[in-house]
């Protein structure tokens, strides 16, 4: 499990501030062709592997020139990501796996209903009205048939037409070669802590001082924070596993007018009983 902590930086300069801003305009404008690109569902192969989509965006001619090359990469890797988040949150919010479970009895047309919709590949390949080829699971034409026709009508309804856009440019997702981390001692003594980050110029770096001392380290996402003039460093941190319970074992009731009763007879969080 990982856990985001926020690192503000101090208020930045002008020159500092429309920088930041610059270059995560030029990044926000990349991953804006990128995602529209992605909404041609043929394309959609391309999100079980982020490399692929850059290779092909490359390839096509996606990226813009005189961009860092490393940070459009970044902007590509993130709009495959943005694109996975849009159709797994419609996948959730229309309960579509709960209904291929009401739908399929069989446990192998479920395997393969399953299957397809672990692989982006297959989903586009459905909304293109093909029957995906699933190696691990044997079933007949027929019966992929109808379980693909049915999916491509349950994805369509879940998705609606929908597809996100990027509308705002105020942050970018950069990776260990794009920025760098130095402490220098300012003039009362004291140690500051500066994240210097790709920037607009080729062979630049935009030297962004944090509030605080903390440890900024793998991929990290930079906020622009438009109302007060300064940025915050988004740093995912692992989180400790909780070590083994230890005691005796409580047993809970859950409850209608309460949350819970322990083996104790304690109620626990009576004041939830209307809302329950």
């Amino acid at each position: 499990m990982k856990r985001t902590v926020r690192l503000a930086t101090l208020p930045l300069n002008k020159n500092k501030y429309d920088e930041t801003r610059s270059v995560i305009g030029h990044y926000s404008d990349a991953k804006r062709v990128f995602v529209a690109h992605l909404r041609q569902t043929s394309l959609w192969r391309l999100l079980d592997r982020s490399k692929s989509f850059r290779d092909y965006a490359k390839a096509q001619g996606l990226y813009p020139e005189g961009i860092n090359v490393h940070l459009v990469d970044q902007a590509a890797f993130d709009a495959v990501d943005t694109c996975i988040r849009h159709i797994e949150s419609c996948f959730v919010r229309a309960n579509v796996k709960a209904r291929v479970w009401r739908r399929f009895t069989d446990e192998d047309e479920r395997h393969y209903a399953y299957a397809c919709l672990t692989r982006y590949s297959a989903i586009g390949q459905i909304m293109g009205g093909g029957v995906p080829e699933i190696s691990t699971v044997t079933t007949s034409p027929e019966t992929g048939a109808k379980i693909a026709s049915y999916l491509h009508r349950v994805i369509r309804d879940a998705l609606d037409g929908s597809w996100p856009t990027v509308i705002k440019s105020h942050s970018m997702s950069l990776d260990s070669t794009l920025y760098s981390v130095v402490d220098n001692d300012t003039a009362k003594g004291k140690t500051r802590r500066y994240v210097k980050v790709v920037s607009s110029t080729r062979n630049k770096r935009i030297s962004l001082p944090l509030s605080g001392i903390s440890r900024v380290s793998g991929n990290v996402r930079v906020v622009l924070d438009e109302e007060n003039k300064r940025a915050f460093i988004h740093v995912s941190y692992d989180v400790a596993a909780l070590a083994k319970a230890t005691g005796p074992a409580v047993s809970l009731d859950w409850g209608i007018t309460e949350v819970c009763t322990d083996d104790s007879g304690v109620h626990h969080g009576d004041e939830y009983g209307r809302a329950l």
